[in-house]
Order: structure tokens, then sequence, then C-alpha cells
């Protein structure tokens, strides 16, 4: 069988529902208390990964990447833009503020990408929790940018399952799916963090047989 690496970046502010948008795909469950993603530069990401077999014989292999929306590390930001090829930007309804951050991460990845070579999706999260209709916002996002525009609830479970199957190529019909539970870190994680060792050991070499992963 036929397996393709897909990588999903997920960004977004603090507070707008990000990693219980991955956990409700992940685990089908939203925990009750969700502490932050630590903002240390060794635990600036937390991986999942997620495996979709199709009817035509491919597997899909999702590396899927949460990033802490109160304090962005650069170097980890960049090798994420870098390595990513599918960004989820991910706004709160009940945050409008919360939209503008989205618009500058978009910026920030278009300066480094060709927008031909990756696919980024806007997703409007916390449905659930407000009266608010979000077509200022659809309007940029569908006919300004051409991205897909989806609402997601993690609480109610909304959208969630329908986001992430839109990374997987048009045609394909999905018979199962199953997370990796054995997966610790990605190629992604890995690599910084092999970069952040290698940095500390030039500058201590001292620490060299220090153990830091």
């Amino acid at each position: 069988m036929k397996t393709q690496k897909v990588r999903v970046v997920v960004f977004g502010a603090a507070g707008v529902g990000k990693t219980c948008i991955i956990r409700r795909f992940t685990e089908r469950e939203v925990p009750e208390k969700l502490h932050k993603l630590m903002q240390v530069e060794d635990e600036y990401f937390l991986n999942y990964f997620y495996r979709f077999n199709s009817k035509n014989g491919n597997a899909y292999k999702l590396d899927i990447l949460d990033t802490s929306g109160a304090y962005v590390l650069p170097a980890m930001k960049t090798l994420a833009i870098e390595k990513g090829n599918v960004f989820f930007l991910v706004y709160s309804i009940t945050d409008p503020s919360s939209f503008e951050h989205v618009c500058r991460v978009r910026q920030e990845i278009l300066s480094m990408r060709d927008e031909k070579s990756i696919r980024i999706f806007v997703l409007c999260n916390k449905v659930d929790s407000s009266l608010e209709n979000a077509y200022a916002e659809e309007s940029i996002v569908v006919k300004d940018w051409g991205y897909e525009f989806i609402r997601t609830s993690a609480r109610l479970n909304i959208g969630i399952m329908n986001s992430f199957m839109r990374v997987i190529p048009s045609g394909e019909l999905i018979v199962s799916g199953h997370r990796r539970k054995e997966a610790m870190q990605s190629e992604l994680g890995m690599s910084y963090l092999q970069k952040m060792k290698a940095r500390r050991m030039r500058k201590n070499p001292s620490q060299r047989f220090c153990t830091y992963l």
C-alpha cells in the first residue's frame, strides 16, 4: 500500500481552540480542562499522527503540528512554515481580534512559501458559542483569498472530520482511519530539537554529555 505523508500545521491565537479541534479529531473527545501549550522552546509543539486508508489502496499519514498561540518562537515557526503541506488557520467567532491574527499569519506564510505549493484552510471555531454568522470573514477568505472557510465547534463536534478530510485529494473514498499511538514526535519536531541541541552545544561545549531529548 502506497503511503503519502501530509504535514498539517495548525496556527491561531491563544484560546481559539486549536488543540481541542485536534483532540476531537484524533481522540474523539475534548478534555474538560486543557493546559495551554508550554512556551519553552522544547515544548512549543505537540504532534499527533493519524492514518487514512482509501478504497483506491492509498494510505495518507497525517502529521499534525499543534502550535502555541500565546508565544511563537521565530525558529520553530519558520521551520513549521517551511515544512508544512497544509495549514489550518483557526480563529474564534467569539473573538474578532483572533481573525486579525489569522491575517498576519497568512501573510507570514505567503512571504515564505509559494501559494501554489501549499493548501490553506480557515477554520471559524466555537460556532456553538455565538449567534454571529461570520459572513464578513467568510467573504474575505473565500472571495479575496480563494480558500475554503469551514465553521467548526470542537465541543459539539461540528465540522471537525470535514476539516481534516479536506486535506485528502478529492475523489479518494476513505474506508478507515486510525491514530498512531506509538508515535511520539514527528520529523518536523525532531528536526527542530536537533537544531536547538546543536546550538546549545556550540554555546556551551561542556554540556555535550547532557541529555536534552
